[in-house]
């Protein structure tokens, strides 16, 4: 089957010179060992010399908060594709990484912790196809409380298959009569039908089991009633919050579990039975009152004898920083009957505040 493929793709390259490598062509991913645990990994390439086929990888791994990583730099070793690999420091920090990764749901990335390898690889020499195993496992107790006494912390760099070169495909071709291709493309639609039928089921039984076995509610302790920092109004133009499938907690009791809604919007609303509606705003408005705060994933409003929590899971405003929250209650509106006895959201547009109260 890899033959057949590999005669299929050299088929546009007749039309082209063999691709230079670029970084976004490098698969970086990262586990735990021996468990085999994945995790969230990233890599930004950056090509500081252009035309030199030089290129830097910054390679990260986060863990709720700590990340850990390191550069790698790539230089070419002649023309079989080969690249010379060194390993450095990670230059990246937290809010570099923030930018690229948005809803990494890592809180404040100022307050992201660098755990460096407890030491770093030497060179290796890394050919088209092959994979870089490099162990970024932090030092001492460091690296036991992030990823486990007796784990490694391992990152997989998977270089990608060589483009075989015009030359090549060419002197390939010619061998290659019309029936041989016939019969070639039949193996290989054959394969792609058969590989498509088990990737189809494959879907249909993960589909299945999580049907019949859905995972129960991850158990979160409730956001401090009173968040720290000082709050300050947003203006008009940047004042939309993201709502994105929240843990609802009243007085630190957890109302069920996560509620699967993604929202975003100036005015979004909380109904709670037997309760009311609470609209929601960044920006102070008529018939709107001080409330409470926001900061990264986590809300918290005040409304007579209750304090009312959310903790969603990503980032609710644009900015890690911390706002106040307005609030408007609708102490008797309810939703349709079927949907009046568990949390529910949703939206209202700026016109819609004057005409529903």
């Amino acid at each position: 089957m890899k033959r057949a493929g590999i005669l299929l793709c050299t088929l546009p390259v007749l039309a082209q010179e063999a691709k230079t490598l670029h970084p976004s062509d490098i698969i970086f991913y990262a586990q735990t060992e021996p468990t085999e645990l994945g995790l969230l990994a990233g890599a930004f390439g950056d090509i500081p010399s252009p035309g030199e086929g030089q290129f830097v990888l910054h390679l990260w791994v986060g863990l709720q908060g700590p990340y850990f990583g390191c550069d790698a730099v790539f230089q070419p070793r002649g023309a079989d594709g080969a690249y010379l690999a060194r390993f450095q420091p990670l230059s990246l920090r937290g809010p570099d990484l923030a930018k690229n990764f948005r809803h990494t749901g890592m809180g404040n990335p100022s307050s992201w912790i660098y755990g460096p390898p407890a030491a770093y690889p030497s060179p290796q020499v890394v050919g088209p196809g092959e994979t870089l195993a490099i162990d970024l496992t932090p030092a001492g107790d460091e690296g036991k409380r992030f990823v486990g006494d007796g784990k490694r912390l391992i990152g997989y760099v998977e270089m990608p298959e060589p483009a075989p070169s015009r030359a090549a495909a060419e002197a390939q071709l010619k061998n290659v009569t019309t029936p041989e291709l016939q019969a070639m493309y039949a193996r290989v639609l054959r394969a792609d039908q058969e590989l498509n039928a088990k990737v189809s089921e494959t879907r249909k039984e993960i589909s299945r089991q999580l049907i019949s076995r859905p995972l129960p509610p991850r158990p979160l302790a409730p956001p401090a009633a009173n968040i720290s920092g000082a709050a300050r109004d947003l203006s008009a133009e940047d004042a939309e919050l993201d709502v994105t499938s929240p843990m609802v907690y009243i007085n630190g009791a957890l109302q069920g579990g996560r509620v699967q809604v993604q929202l975003r919007g100036p005015l979004p609303w909380l109904y709670l039975p037997g309760r009311g509606r609470f609209v929601l705003s960044l920006v102070p408005r008529p018939d709107f009152e001080r409330a409470g705060r926001v900061e990264g994933r986590n809300l918290v409003i005040k409304s007579g004898e209750d304090t009312i929590a959310l903790r969603c899971a990503g980032p609710i405003t644009t900015e890690y920083e911390t706002y106040i929250i307005y609030l408007r209650r609708d102490p008797n509106w309810e939703p349709d009957p079927a949907e009046q006895d568990h949390p529910l959201l949703g939206t209202l547009d700026p016109g819609e505040i004057k005409s529903d109260h």
